[in-house]
């Protein structure tokens, strides 16, 4: 006591001090193994913890030192071989006491002169310790005041480690939270098993019910339509007429040459009565223009097909005229439609990805772009169940329904969305059954 001077007691006293200040282990471990320097000299410091079962950790090192993989694996098994020993006061580590293992590997650029600075709880359990060295020798001095200062430092560190597991343990919540937490998470749980219909959204548009096709009576193109689009037409009425000129070409060429073999027919038949020959060219002749005469009633019929009259009463709906006039058609290709105008449904294309579990006869309502506030009520009436490619590129399938109501209100052609209805499901599943599918898409789960 007599060999320390008064100033290294008032660093002692004033580290003693400040590390009563600190809030956590961070900040502990630098305190440690650099602020000690203030009291004793060294170079390099190691702090280590001493686990529950018996592991060693090293959880600081001092700002000088310059520690690589090898020498810190080298540091931990010095530090293991001590702490088998059980030794509770500080004692100088001398390298020819070392087992081979240790003192063969023992790095350059560690100090010859190390202090073994054990930490332990009551003076009883070991928690950790502070490994420090230096090129001098220590003296009795420095092992007094280090054995002073290391008690308060493992004092310290069961003070800061008792905090932070009673933080970590210590409620969150009071038990007047923790009850409102718990219902609020019981009402949670109970309001997803409440029962939700399924419902979808999806475009629709109003279509004629059993609309006559009005197909292309013969191949070729239109020459010339005698309708408009939505316009109304009575039965018998001409709608359009195909383009004859190249029929009637060909009707003109079978009669000339119909009558070129009727003049030789004739002649053959006047040398018939004297040439032998002639008579058999009869025959000949006269299957030839049995042929040609097939060709020019057939051509002769395809032209009185050549011009299309409405079949029924009703509404012309097609594209644009100009688009129609002049395009190549083949024979019963779909020209336009002729639809009643009061008899009309809803024709419904519902996305594969979208799709939910609908049955004939399920409710919906349209939401029409004319009127989206006031929607109208209606009913399923066919569903296919083969997707088909709509007008949108889009793989769906087709729904056709029926309207309650304001049917003769909405002409054919009308857009709007319809609102489908499926089954009743939870309303876990009715949030969560998009993620579910593309989770099990991702995972094959």
């Amino acid at each position: 006591m007599k060999d320390i001077s008064t100033s290294k007691l008032t660093t002692l006293l004033s580290l003693q001090h400040a590390i009563q200040e600190i809030n956590s282990i961070k900040e502990f471990s630098y305190f440690v193994t650099n602020k000690t320097h203030q009291l004793i000299d060294y170079e390099v410091a190691t702090l280590w913890e001493f686990t529950a079962f018996g592991k060693v950790n090293v959880l600081a090192l001092s700002e000088n030192s310059q520690q690589n993989s090898t020498q810190q694996i080298w540091l931990t098994n010095l530090i293991k071989y001590y702490t088998s020993h059980k030794k509770k006061q500080i004692f100088a580590i001398h390298k020819n006491e070392l087992p081979e293992a240790l003192s063969h590997t023992w790095p350059q650029s560690m100090p010859e002169q190390l202090l073994y600075c054990p930490f332990y709880r009551k003076n009883v359990e070991l928690i950790g310790g502070l490994l420090i060295g230096r090129r001098m020798p220590w003296q009795k001095k420095d092992e007094q005041l280090l054995t002073w200062l290391t008690k308060t430092y493992a004092f310290c560190w069961h003070y800061l480690n008792n905090k932070r597991r009673v933080k970590k343990k210590s409620p969150l919540l009071s038990r007047y939270q923790r009850c409102i937490f718990a219902s609020i998470i019981i009402a949670v749980v109970a309001i997803m098993f409440f029962p939700i219909t399924q419902t979808v959204l999806t475009p629709a548009h109003i279509v004629a019910k059993n609309p006559a096709i009005i197909p292309a009576p013969m191949e070729g193109i239109i020459d010339e339509m005698y309708v408009k689009p939505n316009q109304s037409v009575s039965k018998g009425q001409p709608l359009f007429t195909m383009d004859t000129t190249e029929l009637e070409n060909a009707n003109f060429k079978e009669e000339k040459i119909l009558q070129i073999i009727h003049s030789k027919y004739l002649k053959a038949v006047q040398k018939g009565f004297k040439n032998r020959e002639s008579r058999n060219e009869i025959n000949v002749l006269k299957a030839q223009m049995n042929k040609h005469q097939v060709e020019i009633d057939y051509n002769k019929s395809r032209l009185m097909r050549a011009s299309q009259v409405a079949p029924i009463d009703g509404v012309a709906i097609f594209g644009d005229t100009q688009e129609l006039i002049g395009k190549p058609l083949q024979t019963g290709e779909k020209v336009m439609l002729l639809a009643n105008p009061n008899r009309t449904g809803l024709e419904i294309w519902l996305p594969v990805t979208e799709a939910i579990n609908i049955k004939v006869g399920a409710p919906i309502k349209l939401y029409s772009n004319k009127a989206p506030l006031n929607p109208i009520k209606g009913k399923i009436i066919q569903i296919n169940y083969q997707a088909l490619l709509s007008n949108q590129n889009i793989l769906a399938y087709r729904l056709l329904a029926t309207l309650d109501k304001h049917e003769s209100d909405l002409p054919i052609g009308t857009q709007g969305t319809a609102k489908l209805y499926g089954k009743k499901i939870s309303l876990f599943f009715y949030l969560f059954d998009r993620p579910l599918i593309i989770l099990r898409q991702r995972t094959g789960w």
